[in-house]
Parts: structure tokens; C-alpha cells; sequence
């Protein structure tokens, strides 16, 4: 049985062979016939290959999938132990206040009726979205602050600045209320890890933090970081943990922030550039 070819390869050998025969005719332009021959990949051995699909490709493509369904249902059994502790926590909470009124049916409704409004609280609830994870955005930053910079140490003093993220379980962004817990270390190239912070903040400063705009709706946290030692330092490593007071539950998050230079760094470092090197920029 012959095996057919695809067809990128026999256009590429038959291509070939006229450029063969048009040297045999034209014996003057050998050498170029001979280059543009190479070129084509006529020459023997070097011919155009298709890659043909396999089983592995499917096989790929399925983990992908598998992968992504695997994650969001990982987001969902988090939401969803958020929302079974928060009802409890009411439940609980509504059955040290119950009144011997509401155990009565003081408002005269009929069965039918309490089943119908305890069917919707119940579908409510299914669908009240509830906290499955918190991220910190790569698009937080560090700086080193201006007063550092001014006394000539590139160490010592700082702005951390955190894009927090909290998000359902549909990967979806939720307003939180609760502490956030934060601890910060800087990382100097050659040196230990210098601690440099560690604090929590509030739910009214965390409600203060919210942000909707143009990277999107976020909380931004900023804190003062200071450290000691000597050395230009280049990352944060950053570690965050919110606790949700009405579940209990705790939510945490680490990072590596980068330092980024400030206007005033920009400055310093156009201001003692040799004259030479800024009249060529000019």
C-alpha cells in the first residue's frame, strides 16, 4: 500500500527537482541553482516534514482541561466551606435569640407558605457568594523612600504597597471585612533576610483600602517598612493571612515583591552621570 505524503513535502520535492533540471538546461548558473537548491531543502535528506498528530497531543490537551476543572472545583469546596461555617455561625446565633413568637408562627403563615420562603432563603443562600481565596497581584511594588534616598543609603527605609485580591469561587473579586494579618522581610543580595515588618490591619483600615479603577477592583495596603543592614535592597518577601470573623476561617498568602526606583532615585542618577554620557543623550 503506498503511503501518501503530506502535502507541504511533495510541493517542497517537486519544487526541487525543477530547480535540478533548470541547472542541467542552464549549466551558467549552476552555483546560484545550486544555492537556491540547498535553500529549499532539495538537497538529499533534507526535505519538508510535517508533524503529524499523535495520541500524546489529545492526551495534552485533556490535562489541560482536566487541570482547570480540577482548580475551579478546588475554588468551589473552599466557597462552600465558607458559606456551611457563616450559616452555621447565624444559625446558631439566630437559636440563642429565637423568641417563643417566631417558635409559634406568630405571623400566621400557612405550611405551603413557610415551605415557599424556605425554599427561597434556601436558593438565596446557594447563590449569596462567599470567600474561597485571597492572592496578592504581581503588580504590587516596593520603593525605597525619598529620605532614605536623600541621605545616599538605598537601605533602611521603604513603601510597601499591596494589591490584594480576594476572590468566590467563581475566580470572581469579593468585598471582604474582617483583619488581615501581614509580615514583610527584605531581601538584600549577599545578606540575610532582614525583617521588616509585621502588623495587622483593622476591618475599618482594610474597608479604607478598597480601590475600583484602572487595575481593577482591589484592596491596595500600604505600610512603612524599615530594616537594617547595609546594601541595595532588591525584593520583599511577603506573607499575608486575612481571618474571616464570621466563619473563623483563615485565608493566607505569600509573595516576593520587587523594589522599583523612585523619582527621586531617577534624579540622583541623571544628576551624577559623567557630562560626557548626558550630551549624548541630548
Amino acid at each position: 500500500m503506498e503511503t501518501h505524503r503530506p502535502v507541504f513535502e511533495r510541493r517542497s520535492t517537486n519544487l526541487a527537482a525543477v530547480v535540478r533540471l533548470a541547472a542541467l538546461r542552464a549549466p551558467t548558473v549552476a552555483p546560484t541553482v545550486a544555492l537556491l537548491v540547498t535553500l529549499l531543502g532539495g538537497t538529499t535528506g533534507c526535505r519538508g516534514r510535517v508533524l503529524a498528530p499523535n495520541s500524546n497531543d489529545g492526551l495534552r490537551a485533556e490535562l489541560v482541561e482536566r487541570t482547570s476543572e480540577r482548580d475551579a472545583a478546588r475554588a468551589r469546596v473552599s466557597e462552600l466551606e465558607s458559606e456551611v461555617a457563616g450559616l452555621t455561625a447565624r444559625l446558631s446565633a439566630k437559636d440563642a435569640a429565637r423568641t417563643a413568637a417566631e417558635q409559634g408562627n406568630g405571623g400566621g403563615q400557612t405550611a405551603a407558605q413557610l415551605a415557599e420562603i424556605a425554599s427561597l432563603r434556601a436558593e438565596a443562600a446557594a447563590a449569596t457568594p462567599a470567600l474561597a481565596s485571597i492572592a496578592i497581584s504581581s503588580l504590587s511594588n516596593a520603593k525605597v523612600t525619598s529620605a532614605a534616598v536623600a541621605t545616599g543609603s538605598a537601605a533602611g527605609e521603604g513603601l510597601l504597597t499591596l494589591i490584594v485580591v480576594p476572590s468566590d469561587g467563581l475566580g470572581r473579586f469579593i468585598q471582604i471585612a474582617g483583619w488581615l494579618d501581614l509580615s514583610a522581610t527584605v531581601l538584600v543580595p549577599g545578606a540575610a533576610p532582614a525583617p521588616a515588618l509585621a502588623t495587622r490591619v483593622g476591618p475599618n483600615a482594610l474597608r479604607s483600602c478598597y480601590r475600583s479603577g484602572f487595575l481593577g477592583t482591589h484592596y491596595t495596603v500600604e505600610q512603612p517598612i524599615r530594616w537594617t543592614g547595609d546594601g541595595a535592597p532588591r525584593a520583599v518577601s511577603v506573607a499575608i493571612e486575612f481571618v474571616d470573623p464570621a466563619t473563623g476561617r483563615r485565608f493566607p498568602a505569600t509573595a516576593t515583591v520587587p523594589f522599583v526606583p523612585t523619582t527621586s532615585q531617577n534624579r540622583a542618577t541623571t544628576q551624577n552621570r559623567a557630562p560626557d554620557s548626558a550630551a549624548r543623550d541630548q
